[in-house]
């Protein structure tokens, strides 16, 4: 199997390469740290490939071939303080990297493209599955044209699938560190009341999702990459402090987290309660589908 990975350094996609590599197969890995992808090459010998690909350069060359599976994480980390640069790059890590990276495929059978949940916008306490329309915030606007880009390309590939997944979570996640530091100085909180519901996915339930996926030619299309059971932030908050005995009870002024943040706080307190029908229909079971074993995991 013939297998071409874009964003195979970051989190997600450097997760994915050891299930990859387990069944045997031909990983040509896209990134664009060197020594993170030397260190790929020599434990899970896959084909480096170094690139930016928000810009055109010789990786068009490499990549201008039939592939068995395209799989495309590429996306700037929306934390961080949004600044206009900033916003910059999420919009040309994700559109343009993605529109760069398909014109160049000759063909693939399977392409497993990157989204989110943010396509949903701030969805309140609904029960957000696949066929519900994307929000009208600028967030969800980029979401959707990132979307829309790939699915451009279904005369040449035969399978599109979009992967919206919410925050993923594991000891190493972003989202995790960035929940415990104020929690060990027994400042936990979260953003306003905390009563706006937080999907989120298990590393390995993504780990396993993705390759479930790649199995089962039936699914295509949107699909939310989502435990069964979010929960709200506030419930999440408390949830952590109990594992690691520490209060969370602080509940943050949005705008006071703007200070900090910039216009990312206010997509922190968007309420997105996001279903994985799909998945659950196709008979996916989750290894971690309550917050309790997510984070039993994680902590013990």
């Amino acid at each position: 199997m013939k297998v071409l990975l874009a964003g195979a350094t970051g989190f997600l996609g450097s997760n994915l390469i050891p299930s990859f590599s387990e069944k045997g197969w031909e990983v040509t890995a896209i990134g664009r740290n060197r020594s993170k992808l030397e260190y790929l090459r020599e434990k899970f010998s896959v084909i480096p490939l170094q690139a930016d690909l928000t810009e055109e350069g010789s990786w068009g060359e490499a990549v201008n071939k039939d592939w068995d599976i395209v799989i495309n994480l590429t996306g700037e980390s929306i934390f961080g303080r949004w600044t206009k640069k900033k916003k910059r790059r999420i919009y040309l890590s994700r559109v343009k990297a993605t529109e760069n990276l398909l014109k160049h495929i000759k063909s693939a059978s399977l392409l497993i493209s990157a989204s989110a949940v943010g396509y949903y916008g701030n969805a309140g306490t609904r029960k957000v599955t696949e066929n519900f329309l994307p929000g009208e915030d600028e967030l969800s606007m980029i979401v959707e044209e990132w979307e829309g880009v790939a699915l451009e390309e279904k005369e040449k590939i035969e399978r599109i699938v979009l992967l919206r997944t919410g925050s993923v979570i594991s000891k190493d996640s972003i989202v995790i560190k960035q929940m415990l530091l104020p929690m060990k100085f027994f400042l936990g909180g979260y953003p306003g009341r905390g009563k706006n519901f937080f999907s989120w996915i298990h590393l390995k339930d993504f780990t396993e999702a993705v390759n479930f996926i790649i199995g089962n030619s039936e699914i295509s299309g949107p699909v939310n990459l989502t435990a069964p059971e979010p929960v709200t932030m506030k419930e999440f908050c408390k949830k952590i402090g109990k594992f690691i005995h520490r209060p969370c009870w602080i509940p943050v002024p949005v705008p006071l987290m703007a200070l900090i943040m910039g216009e990312l706080a206010f997509y922190l307190s968007f309420s997105q309660r996001v279903i994985p029908e799909k998945l659950l229909t196709a008979g996916y079971t989750f290894q971690y589908p309550d917050i309790d074993s997510a984070l039993r995991e994680i902590f013990t």
